[in-house]
């Protein structure tokens, strides 16, 4: 699956809002695409990928506490 998706697919396929997801852009956690009209497009793998390596690190935290 490597599908450009709006912001909006973006959030609801990780279960967040838009608003999340431009801040993880801004942090640098996700990239995005800009259209030639300026709006973001989030490839659905790469979203994926790096909400999966934050679930793990998230859970690495959790254990050493």
């Amino acid at each position: 699956m490597n599908t450009l998706l709006t912001i909006q697919q973006a959030a609801t396929l990780v279960g967040v809002t838009p608003k999340t997801i431009r801040r993880w852009e801004r942090e640098g956690k996700i990239q995005s695409i800009r259209t030639s009209g300026g709006h973001r497009r989030f490839n659905s793998a790469e979203l994926l990928q790096a909400i999966n390596m934050e679930r793990v690190r998230s859970e690495e935290h959790t254990s050493e506490l």
